[in-house]
């Protein structure tokens, strides 16, 4: 008999705990013989109850993103949502971005401006794109290593893998090779093909 696989289950949102807690797949894993991790925002008795009582609880390592990959990943969902309209399809939106101050509001219409110049030519899609993807490569705080190094996964699961917390476990996942497996309940979290 070899030893157990580990999986680790990123719940970086409230609706993630309740949907993994009562679900029943980690109580199913866990009687198949798994060792389940879940790494959560906030730890506390509440989460704790949400889920089956064996599973390991340890916090996530959130970090925000840097003021260049927060733009240029802005303008590429701005873009994406330009390209969906003029091809007729509604975009689910959650917030408009709301500018308090002069310099806000230069930033916002730059990356307007930006996006629609990204929706129009593919050349300077694909260079956006590129740069994201070395961006978000390079983004990869010690606090992720930590967690992949102590747990030690053999698969990680993620939810809503485009929530920005996320994007440096899967870079680390796809160095490590680490199989992730990357759950969409929704179609408005998949908002380009690139992003999967």
């Amino acid at each position: 008999a070899g030893e157990s696989p580990v999986l680790l289950v990123l719940c970086a949102l409230g609706s993630e705990v309740r949907q993994f807690g009562h679900s029943g797949l980690i109580s199913r894993l866990i009687d198949r013989g798994w060792k389940v991790w879940c790494a959560v925002r906030i730890l506390d008795d509440d989460v704790i109850r949400q889920f089956d009582s064996r599973c390991r609880f340890v916090e996530l390592p959130l970090t925000p993103r840097s003021f260049m990959l927060t733009r240029i990943s802005n303008i590429l969902d701005h873009s994406h949502t330009v390209r969906e309209a003029a091809a007729g399809f509604r975009k689910w939106r959650y917030h408009a971005s709301q500018a308090g101050s002069w310099k806000l509001r230069l930033v916002l219409s730059a990356e307007r401006l930006a996006a629609t110049l990204a929706a129009s030519f593919d050349t300077v899609d694909r260079l956006l794109r590129k740069i994201e993807c070395r961006l978000i490569q390079r983004w990869v705080p010690a606090g992720w290593r930590s967690l992949l190094e102590s747990v030690e996964p053999d698969i990680v699961l993620l939810n809503t893998p485009r929530l920005d917390a996320l994007l440096p476990c899967a870079t680390l996942c796809h160095r490590k090779s680490v199989p992730s497996v990357k759950l969409f309940h929704t179609w408005k979290n998949i908002e380009s093909p690139e992003h999967l």
